[in-house]
């Protein structure tokens, strides 16, 4: 009898364990998987895209002017020589370009410029992102991700395709009322994806439901 008791109790363990497991993480309807070849791109906050003689410069640039960086990852620097028509001068312009982290995810949406003349901070192109209670960890697995750009690219690029070929999976936050002035802000977690090594096809999905965002194909008409 007490034997039958205890196989009773792991018997509820196991089902209440596989519930709260499938509870946490459940696949969005309608999404596929593809087991194709997929790259988790990572980029923590301080890995800075810049040699380290400019890491250094920039670092003093802002430790200078008292400006935070502990959540801004570099990407460019650009210094030039530049005429002040408010005065008969030139100055020494320094520009910083930097993608801005929030919860260690980067915001795909807030690229942002320092400008600082004659080594003190001009001005800042750009919002800084607001925070989020958004957790970083994705719903989405990468094999469903790899499967939503693949139907993005049958759907706009039917002459396209991934087939033989890996793509470029990164997760972090898209602000969805950008650019649309005077909008409170709404984050959300999405996945930015590209073939390898290419920047186009590129596509944005939200990582709640899969949702496309946005989808360009790299073409341009000029007129």
């Amino acid at each position: 009898m007490k034997s039958q008791i205890i196989l009773i109790l792991l018997l509820a363990v196991t089902l209440l364990a596989g519930c709260s497991k499938n509870d946490a993480l459940p696949l969005a309807a309608g999404i596929g998987v593809d087991n194709g070849c997929v790259q988790n791109i990572t980029q923590p906050v301080g890995a800075h895209s810049l040699p380290t003689g400019q890491l250094v410069l920039v670092n003093n640039l802002f430790d200078r002017n008292h400006l935070s960086h502990a959540n801004l990852r570099y990407f460019q620097y650009q210094r030039d020589s530049l005429r002040n028509f408010s005065a008969p001068t030139r100055v020494l312009s320094e520009v910083v370009r930097v993608f801005e982290f929030v919860n260690g995810l980067k915001v795909f949406t807030a690229q942002t410029n320092f400008v600082f003349w004659n080594g003190e901070f001009h001005y800042r192109a750009g919002s800084s992102p607001g925070a989020t209670a958004l957790s970083p960890v994705p719903r989405l697995s990468v094999p469903q991700v790899r499967w939503l750009f693949r139907e993005a690219i049958g759907k706009y690029d039917p002459r396209a395709t991934i087939e033989n070929q890996c793509v470029e999976a990164e997760l972090g936050y898209y602000n969805l009322s950008g650019g649309q002035g005077g909008q409170p802000e709404k984050m959300e977690r999405a996945w930015r994806v590209t073939k390898q090594g290419q920047a186009y096809p590129m596509a944005y999905f939200q990582d709640e439901n899969g949702q496309l965002i946005y989808y360009d194909n790299g073409l341009r008409t000029f007129q």
